[in-house]
Parts: C-alpha cells; sequence; structure tokens
C-alpha cells in the first residue's frame, strides 16, 4: 500500500502552489488562505511548517532558487524572501490590482518570468528588477510559463489555448513559435482553469510534454516545434489531466487525474505505478523532489499529499545522485529505447546516475550490473470499473442518480441527510415526488414500472435496495431489502413487465401481468439477482465475470462483463448479454465493440427494444437483429465526431436514450464530462450511420437512409412475432420503396443498370414492381424490364409468408431442453430401481393389416416384400398396385421382430392351379381389394417364435403380419382366454375342412350367422336364401394339417378353430370372408363338436 502524508496546509478553498528548494531539504506551498508555508522536511514528516503571512490576496504561484523562493499572488505583488530564515526580502513587482497567475525561475537563478492576466509576458533580472522584458504575443492572459533546462527558451501557455515559444538568448527575446490545438481554451470562470497547462521539458531539453484537450500526454519536439508522439492515455485516463511532472532523472513522468494519479515509464510510454484519488479531488499541481524518492501534489481545496518512495526500490529512483560520475546512456533492448521511442537524438551530457542498466543508463565497466538491472516491465490497460447509467459525481453537494429518456433524479447532500427530487420528461404520465433519504443512496434507475435505488457497504451499514412502484392494481407499497456482508450492489436496473402473446391464437391481442416491473442488481460478487416488482426473489445468475454495467427494459436486461482481464494492447475485453425477464434465457450474448484505447461511457435501450452502446470515441452502436437467434450484430448508427454542427466547436454528448431516428443527449461545453446545475436541456440529434463519402452526396445520404430505414423496418417487423403484417408496417415500407424508386430512376438516367437491377431487388412489395417495369419501359429498357417481370414472377411463385410466420414463432419459444438419460429418469420418477426409463403406459404402437395386394417397396430393404416377377396369391400377375397396402418399413419394432422370418417364409406356387372345387378368383380380383382397416387394440401378438409355414398358406401370413412379436402389450384391452393350439391346413381354403371335423356349440352358431365379416375385417353382407353347399375336404389333406404346428393368432378362441367363409356380394367382386376379431373374442370358450358350415358357391356370384 502507497505511503501517502496528507496534511491540510490551508484552510480556504483555492489551488494550491508548490515548490522545492534546489537542494530538496525545504518544501514551499501556497494557497487560498493567502498564507505561504515552509516544510522542513529534514526535521521530518511530522514537523511543524513555518508560515509567513505578507499576502492580502490568494497565492496563485510559488518558485525557489538558492538561497531564495519568490512569491506571486492574487493582488499583483511578487516578493523574494530569505531561504534561510524565511524573511521577506524584497518586493519585486507591485501594482496593476491585476492576479498574477504563474511565475519560474530560470535553471540559472538570474531571472524570473511572470504571467498575468495581461497579455503581455515580464521577464526580470533578480539583481536588477529594473530590468524589464516584456514579450507580447498573447491575444488572453497567460496561466502558465516555463523555462527550457538551458535557460535558452521560455514557453508560455495562454487563455487563449495556445503555447508560445520565446527564445531568450538575444537581449530582445523573439518568437519562435506559436503552437495551436494541444490545450484547451480556458477562462477564469471555467472549472479547468486551474488544471497545469504548462510545457513539462524533459531535462535533455529536446522535447516537452503537455496534457491536451482530448486527455493526451503530447510529446512537442524542440526541433519541428510541433507533435511527435504522444502517450497511449485513453486507456488509463477517462478524464481531464490536471497536473505533469516530470522526473529530475528524465525516467518517469507523472500524471493527475480523477483516475489517479500514474506514474509512467517514459522510455515505453507505459503506466508503472498508480495511487487512486478521491474522484472529488481536484490536483492542480505536481513535483518531484530533486534529492529523494518522493512525490508531492496538492489540490484545490488547500490540500498537501506526499507520497513516499513512489518508485519501488527494485526500479531506479527519480532524482538525480550528484556526487557520482558521468554516465552515457546506452540502448537497452529489454527496455526500449528513449530516443527511438520519441524521436529525439538526446544530449549525453544531460543527466549523472549511479545505477549501472537503470533505465537504460550504465557506467562505464560496469556491464555485469546492467545485466543484473535488465528487466521487462509490461504494462496492462486499466480496466474499466463497473458504473451506473446516466449517474454522475457529486459536485458542489449536487448530482445525479439516473438521467434518462424518462426522467431525472436529483440528489441534494444536506449533511445529515439527502434530498431526492424525481422529475419525469412527460408529466402527464406520473407525477413529479421528492423523498428525504437518510440511506445515503448514490444511485438509481428509472424503469416503466418503478425507481429503483442503491447504496454500497460503509463502515457498519450494509448494502440496501429500496424500489418505489408507481402504481399498481393493488396497493402501491414499496419495499427495501439488504445485502449479505461482504457483497455491495455496483449497478442496479429497473425493467418494465414482459406482455404475453398467444401463439394459439394468432388473432389474441398481447396482455399485461399488471405487475409493478423486474427488478436486477449486479453485485460485487459477479451475480445478477432478479426481484419482481413486489419483491419476490425469483432468479440469482452468477456472471463469471467482473460486471462493468447493466440497463433493463420491458422484455430483457442488457448485462455488460468482462471475462478475464485486460490487454497489453488496450483492450477492455468487454463482453455482453442479453437476457429474458420471463424465461432468464440468454437471447443474444457476444463481444462489445469496443475499439483498443477506448472505454464504454453508456448503455441503454431503445423505445424499439435494441441495446446500444456509447463509446469515449464518441460512436452510437445500436445492436440489430437482436430478436433474432444468434444473429445479433453490432452497427454504428452515429459518430459524433462527424456532426456538422460540431465543426469549429469544443463540446461532446452525454447520452440519454436512443428513439426511433433521433439520439437524445445533453451538449456539454468544453471539456465537461458530465452535465451540471441547472439542469441543461435534453437535445435530439438525427442518427446517421457514417457512410463513405463520394463526389455524389445525395446518393450517399439516400443510401444512408435507406440503410437506417431497414433496419428499423426489420425490427418492427421482428417485433409482430408470428404476425406478418401490419398498417404501420406497410406505410413505412411503401415510404421506403418510394425512396427507393427515385434511386432507381436516377440509376435509370445515369445509364447504370445493374446498379438499377440491385435497387429493384431491394423494393418490399410487389406492386412496386409493377412501377418499377413500367418506369423502365418508360425509358425504353427492354432488358430491364424483363429482369423486373422475372423477378416479380420468382417472388408471387416462391414466397410463402406462412413459412416466416413459422420461423417467427420458434424464436420466443427459447431452446429446447436437453433430454435426461434413462438413469436420471428413473431417479426423477422415483423410480431407483430401475436402470433404464420407466415403463411407459401409453398404447402400443398400432399397424396396418396387410391387404391380399401386397405393397412392392425396395427388395433389399423389405424382407416381406415380393420381386415385380413374382405373381398373386391366386396365380395371377399383378401388374397394378391400386390397392392399400402395409408400408412394412414404417415400423422398425415390426423389422426387428420379423428379421428371420424370410427363411421361413416360402414364396407361393403361382403356377400350381387350385384343387379341384375350390372357387377361382378373377384376375380383376387383385387390384379390387376391400378397404382398409386397422387392427383392433384387443388384438394379441403370438407368444413364440414365428415357424416354418408351408406354401399356399396366406392366412398364416396375413397372422404373421398383423402384429409384430417385440410389439408392446395393450395394457387396456380386453383379457383374452388361454389360447390353445389352433388346426392349420396347407391352404388358405383347407382351414374350412379342418373346422367341419368339429361340430360347433349353439352360441357359437348364433354368433356365426349374425357375424359374419370379410377377410379384411369389414361386415359382411347377409347370405342368400339358398344355402351354400359345404366343401368337402379329403382325410388325406386334414392329416396333413393336423401334424404342422401353427402359430396362435389373435382371432381363435380358447378351444376353437379359424374360420373363413364365401358370401355372395351384390356386386361382381367375390369378397373372402374370415373371421374378425370382434367374432374371435366374442364367441366364448368353444367346444370340441364339428362345426357346420354352409356349402361354399362353386360357380360365379349370386345377387341376393
Amino acid at each position: 500500500m502507497a505511503n501517502i502524508l496528507f496534511n491540510a496546509a490551508h484552510q480556504s478553498p483555492g489551488p494550491i502552489a508548490i515548490a522545492f528548494s534546489p537542494d530538496g531539504q525545504a518544501l514551499y506551498t501556497g494557497g487560498g488562505d493567502c498564507v505561504a508555508r515552509v516544510w522542513k522536511l529534514s526535521e521530518g514528516n511530522d514537523a511543524e511548517a513555518a508560515a509567513i503571512i505578507d499576502a492580502d490576496e490568494p497565492l496563485w504561484s510559488i518558485a525557489a532558487i538558492d538561497q531564495a523562493w519568490i512569491t506571486a499572488s492574487a493582488d499583483s505583488s511578487v516578493r523574494l524572501y530569505n531561504g534561510s530564515d524565511n524573511q521577506l526580502q524584497s518586493l519585486i513587482l507591485s501594482g496593476n490590482a491585476i492576479p498574477i497567475r504563474s511565475i519560474a525561475a530560470d535553471p540559472t537563478g538570474q531571472r524570473v518570468a511572470i504571467g498575468s492576466d495581461e497579455l503581455d509576458v515580464k521577464v526580470l533580472d533578480l539583481k536588477d528588477p529594473t530590468k524589464i522584458q516584456t514579450l507580447v504575443g498573447h491575444k488572453n492572459g497567460v496561466r502558465k510559463v516555463t523555462w527550457h533546462p538551458s535557460s535558452s527558451y521560455l514557453t508560455t501557455s495562454g487563455q487563449d489555448g495556445r503555447i508560445i515559444v520565446w527564445d531568450m538568448s538575444p537581449e530582445n527575446p523573439v518568437l519562435v513559435k506559436s503552437i495551436e490545438g494541444i490545450i484547451p481554451f480556458q477562462d477564469p470562470d471555467s472549472s479547468g482553469f486551474f488544471n497545469d497547462c504548462s510545457a513539462c521539458w524533459h531535462p535533455s531539453g529536446k522535447y516537452f510534454f503537455s496534457a491536451s484537450k482530448t486527455h493526451e500526454i503530447v510529446v512537442v519536439s524542440r526541433d519541428t516545434w510541433t507533435k511527435s508522439s504522444s502517450f497511449p492515455s485513453a486507456d488509463e485516463i477517462s478524464s481531464d489531466i490536471t497536473a505533469l511532472a516530470v522526473s529530475p532523472n528524465g525516467l518517469y513522468l507523472a500524471s493527475a487525474s480523477k483516475d489517479g494519479i500514474l506514474i509512467w515509464s517514459i522510455q515505453i510510454k507505459r503506466v508503472l505505478f498508480r495511487h487512486q484519488i478521491d474522484s472529488q479531488s481536484h490536483v492542480n499541481q505536481l513535483i518531484f523532489s530533486p534529492t529523494q524518492n518522493l512525490l508531492v501534489w496538492g489540490d484545490t481545496e488547500g490540500n498537501l499529499y506526499r507520497w513516499i518512495d513512489p518508485i519501488p526500490p527494485t526500479q531506479p529512483p527519480p532524482h538525480v545522485d550528484k556526487s557520482t560520475k558521468s554516465a552515457r546512456r546506452e540502448k537497452t533492448p529489454v527496455m526500449g529505447d528513449m530516443e527511438e521511442d520519441l524521436g529525439e537524438d538526446v544530449d549525453e551530457d544531460w543527466i549523472i546516475d549511479d545505477m549501472a542498466g537503470a533505465g537504460g543508463v550504465t557506467i562505464e565497466g560496469s556491464k555485469e550490473k546492467e545485466r543484473s538491472y535488465a528487466r521487462e516491465i509490461v504494462a496492462v490497460a486499466k480496466a474499466q470499473s463497473a458504473f451506473q447509467p446516466g449517474s454522475t459525481p457529486m459536485k458542489d453537494r449536487k448530482g445525479y442518480l439516473a438521467y434518462n429518456r424518462l426522467g431525472v433524479v436529483e440528489v441534494t447532500d444536506q449533511d445529515s441527510h439527502q434530498i431526492i427530487n424525481v422529475e419525469f420528461h412527460d408529466r402527464s404520465t406520473y407525477p413529479s415526488y421528492h423523498f428525504t433519504d437518510y440511506n445515503r443512496f448514490n444511485m438509481a434507475s428509472i424503469g416503466d414500472r418503478g425507481i429503483a435505488y442503491a447504496r454500497p457497504s460503509e463502515k457498519s451499514e450494509l448494502s440496501q435496495v429500496l424500489y418505489k412502484p408507481y402504481a399498481t392494481w393493488g396497493s402501491s407499497t414499496e419495499w427495501s431489502i439488504t445485502l449479505p456482508a461482504g457483497e455491495d450492489v455496483i449497478a442496479i436496473a429497473a425493467g418494465g413487465v414482459t406482455t404475453r402473446r398467444s401463439y394459439k391464437n394468432r388473432s389474441a391481442e398481447e396482455i399485461d401481468s399488471d405487475g409493478a416491473g423486474t427488478v436486477v442488481i449486479a453485485t460485487s460478487t459477479s451475480y445478477l439477482r432478479f426481484f419482481t416488482g413486489s419483491g419476490i426473489q425469483i432468479y440469482v445468475w452468477a456472471m463469471g465475470g467482473d460486471i462493468v454495467s447493466l440497463v433493463a427494459g420491458n422484455e430483457w436486461v442488457f448485462v455488460v462483463y468482462r471475462e478475464g482481464g485486460t490487454s497489453l494492447d488496450g483492450c477492455q475485453n468487454l463482453r455482453y448479454s442479453l437476457i429474458s425477464l420471463d424465461r432468464f434465457e440468454v437471447v443474444q450474448d457476444g463481444q462489445l465493440p469496443l475499439p483498443k484505447n477506448k472505454t464504454l461511457k453508456w448503455i441503454g435501450i431503445s423505445e424499439e427494444g435494441a441495446p446500444s452502446m456509447y463509446d469515449s470515441n464518441g460512436v452510437l452502436f445500436v445492436l440489430d437483429r437482436f430478436r433474432r437467434p444468434k444473429q445479433a450484430r453490432w452497427v454504428p448508427i452515429l459518430d459524433t465526431n462527424t456532426l456538422s454542427r460540431r465543426a469549429g466547436k469544443d463540446e461532446s454528448y452525454w447520452p440519454i436514450g436512443l428513439s426511433g431516428k433521433m439520439f437524445m443527449c445533453l451538449i456539454l461545453k468544453g471539456r465537461t464530462e458530465h452535465p451540471s446545475f441547472p439542469r441543461p436541456l435534453v437535445q435530439e440529434l438525427e442518427l446517421r450511420i457514417p457512410l463513405l463519402q463520394t463526389e455524389q452526396p445525395q446518393i450517399v445520404a439516400s443510401e444512408e437512409k435507406l440503410i437506417r430505414e431497414k433496419i428499423l423496418l426489420s425490427w418492427t417487423r421482428d417485433a409482430l412475432g408470428p404476425l406478418l403484417e401490419s398498417s404501420e408496417l406497410a406505410t413505412r415500407e411503401l415510404e421506403m420503396d418510394k425512396d427507393l424508386i427515385k434511386l432507381l430512376q436516377a440509376a435509370i438516367k445515369d445509364r447504370q443498370l445493374q446498379r438499377a437491377n440491385d435497387i429493384v431487388r431491394l423494393l418490399n412489395h410487389i406492386n412496386s414492381l409493377d412501377t418499377a417495369a413500367k418506369l423502365a419501359e418508360y425509358y425504353h429498357l427492354v432488358a430491364l424490364q424483363d429482369k423486373i417481370n422475372s423477378w416479380k414472377k420468382w417472388r408471387e411463385e416462391n414466397e410463402d409468408p406462412l413459412e416466416e410466420m413459422e420461423e417467427r414463432r420458434t424464436w420466443s419459444r427459447g431452446v429446447l431442453p436437453i433430454p435426461p438419460s434413462d438413469e436420471m429418469v428413473a431417479h426423477l420418477l422415483g423410480n431407483t430401481a430401475s436402470s433404464g426409463r420407466p415403463q411407459e403406459f401409453k398404447p402400443a404402437s398400432m399397424f396396418p393389416k396387410r391387404s391380399l395386394v401386397g405393397a412392392i417397396p425396395s427388395y433389399a430393404q423389405n424382407v416381406f416384400a415380393r420381386k415385380s416377377d413374382q405373381s398373386t396369391l391366386f396365380g395371377k400377375h399383378a401388374d397394378t398396385n391400386d390397392g392399400p397396402s402395409l408400408d412394412i418399413d414404417a415400423s422398425q419394432n415390426y423389422d426387428e421382430g420379423y428379421a428371420n422370418a424370410e427363411s421361413s417364409m416360402p414364396e407361393y406356387d403361382a403356377a400350381s392351379s387350385p384343387p379341384e372345387g375350390k372357387r377361382k378368383r378373377d384376375a380383376e380380383d387383385d387390384n379390387n381389394n376391400a378397404s382398409y382397416k386397422k387392427p383392433r387394440t384387443g388384438a394379441s401378438r403370438p407368444d413364440s417364435t414365428v415357424p416354418s409355414s408351408n406354401p399356399g398358406m396366406p392366412q398364416q401370413r396375413k397372422a404373421m403380419v398383423a402384429v409384430p412379436s417385440n410389439a408392446k402389450p395393450n395394457p387396456f384391452a380386453r383379457t383374452l382366454a388361454p389360447n390353445h393350439s389352433i388346426v392349420k391346413s396347407n391352404t388358405f381354403f383347407e382351414k374350412v375342412d379342418a373346422a367341419e371335423a368339429a361340430a360347433p356349440s349353439k352360441r357359437g352358431a348364433e354368433k356365426r350367422q349374425t357375424k359374419q365379416t370379410t377377410l379384411f375385417g369389414l361386415p359382411g353382407i347377409a347370405p342368400a336364401d339358398k344355402k351354400a353347399k359345404a366343401i368337402k375336404r379329403s382325410k388325406a389333406a386334414e392329416t396333413d394339417v393336423d401334424s404342422q404346428p401353427g402359430p396362435q393368432t389373435a382371432s381363435v378362441d380358447a378351444e376353437g378353430v379359424e374360420e373363413t367363409q364365401l358370401t355372395e356380394t351384390p356386386t361382381d367382386e367375390t369378397q373372402v370372408v374370415g373371421q374378425s376379431i370382434e367374432e374371435t373374442q366374442d364367441a366364448g370358450v368353444m367346444d370340441e363338436e364339428p362345426i357346420e358350415w354352409p356349402e361354399s358357391p362353386a360357380g360365379e356370384p349370386t345377387s341376393p
């Protein structure tokens, strides 16, 4: 930790003046209390300072020479004091009542330069004060004067923003160079008037340093008197540089700003050491001790600070030891060469140092020691700290806690408490109010439903959050919550309430949840804590990086964080995440487009919901296509550096919000960083995308408007969700088409046909293409007209609004969850004993029946498919396939259950003729199958493996393909009686012979008379009055059937046999009638009595 000594040197507010005696034993200060103090450093740090009270006005400047020191005051007096006893020797200058701002004694101690509010600079001879040289050249007063190390040049910094270099060698000084554009213009009433704008000469005398108005440390060469280089201070300094100081040995440069006291290496131009100061402190002067490792500074409150040992012992000290021999500076490859960095050839006799190799300085004969001192110095860009968008630091006891497009929250410090005043830009929405704050909140966020306040922890008080909703349908009560110890609020955001849209009924209106908003806080532990408007904690998100800032809208919260640290090239490495407030899902995420050596100044969400950011370079970015998953990209929407209103003005812009085509901001004059009081008016600047300029500025302006309007139209279209059109969108698209038609006409006139064709493809409405075609026809451009008509035809045939609608519907559904493993499902459902998924109770997969005319899919993939050269079941070749068929490949379970059935399924011999007495099937029967019917859930599957089957058994083949063996049982099906073996026959009709051997039961006979069905499960037509003749079968065939086993099917009762009948139809077709599943289930348990079958018709079917 830095060793800092603090002294309230001067009681009255005002800038402090500091000077060291040449031997470094005494420190002289002067301040706004008109008192000069002398601090004897040799007496210790606690020694009391001597006070000299001779001036009647504040002391603005002090200089020291051997055995004397000089003061300058606002009463236009210059006094000379004795260095030994601090007694007044003489009054060098007095008189005209003009304040003297700065004095400087030349290195020889013979002359003193005096700068005041007069236009002229006076140079007095200390031995003969009557010898006065007058330097005329400034157009306004002089703020600072400094001497060249050789006393040959004098530099004066004026209120007019110029640095003038004077050659003091001749008897009459000569103006050498007037340097403009480095220091800003300042008048005595401006806040930055007391900043140190002097030219700080390097001890070599080849260049000097100056703090520029762009927050840079500029190096000005003595040879050309122009800027030769600058320090990369943008990544370290975000505010005005108020003071500079060069170490006596020329190795270090100290700078002061609100970012702290920084000590730079002049050789590598990187910050080596830093000390953070109070952001409210305004340092106006810095100075190194000439003989000690000591850095001293003072602020405008009259406070004096001494940093003891700012340079660690492992590094070269900043002072010069005059007792050592002269040293020659050599190049050091590790630390770099100062001559190469600064572009100068440094004099070899300017420095004396006693440390071999320190900073590139070596003593002859000490090469080994040089290697021991050489080390690499690595400087990393300063990480940007967290900030609250729209808040400002306290100044004169007043500040802004929040300032956005909705309103402003002001705070006034009253010592024991604060007064918080809330005002809205649209006072018709919510009334303004104020309240007394005893919690001393220092950040706030204005949302659509309420205002959130927060403060970090301080001493024994913990960090706290307060939310004040505007109004709700219930009681509008505020709530507060305290964070645990060690966790502080670093940023806060008040959001709205997400509206719900129906995807089931797209015509339904959006619904509001009537909530009080959402509050999101970012803490020092990198947590995002989500609250409802009533104070319910609904989510906690660990970002895993340093949160820099956040802001919330009605739909999401925009979070900026740092993933890791900063880089050596000055990149902040900031990322962003867009998190939905209802689902807590990342809508978009990615890298912020922050240039190198730049910082983030503001973030916000536009009225259209688009995240936006503003950097220290003055460029405004918006996130385009933010509603489309993984398609967001940053677009520069405005570069304030190119604004025409900024020409010749020194102003900056403080963002407030973004609305449509306008950028709302506060215009700050000069180098002011934050708005002050009274409150400035909100200004609106038109957005303008930075396009490249050409010889046709009007065309560029039209193209810029086209791009910007297209971006805004895409936001509007994306916000419609599943809806694709609206009256507002159609109107804006029509206006855009009118602008495109104008560009098209200009391109046609210039005979830029390819450009015209490109413009045509940008038109939104198809009707606009007709106008473009007429325009091409008017100018007799037939080829262009044909292209336009072709493009129109393509759009009419290929554009499908339904596909786009479905795509937009998926945007709001979020990412589908990842399915868990089987073990996880079993664990979640409490089935810890199961190693896989728990049993599913859904019905088994339904498989369609197979028709007589089988489908012919790919034979290589379907083991049951018949080749194209196979015949039908009844010997007729199937040339057509019009009937319904079973797609065997449609079910994986089916393929698995009957993968081995190919070997046991012999092909039917189409050449063999049916037995005598059998009814032959007509050729057209193969193409006219019965209607398709799915199997009932009550059907059971075979319990045993599929046996080998004989040729000519289509019913067996039908039974096998009905339900696969590995299909799951249906728990909701009726319970069937236990199945018994059934009689199988070699052919389809031989089953009937087997059934004739057994007599049917009485109940079974009644069932068969009333419930006859076709082979496909359809109800059969009642037979004619004439009884059909029973089919006779040979006993030998019956014996063969009895000797063959068969599978158990769902169409057979416990003791019954499978039945097949032929019935007459009223058409020319012949239908094969089989027993249905219903009949089999209702038949009950059948006895073994033979069944009486009616005779089958032997000839053609007869009409009933």
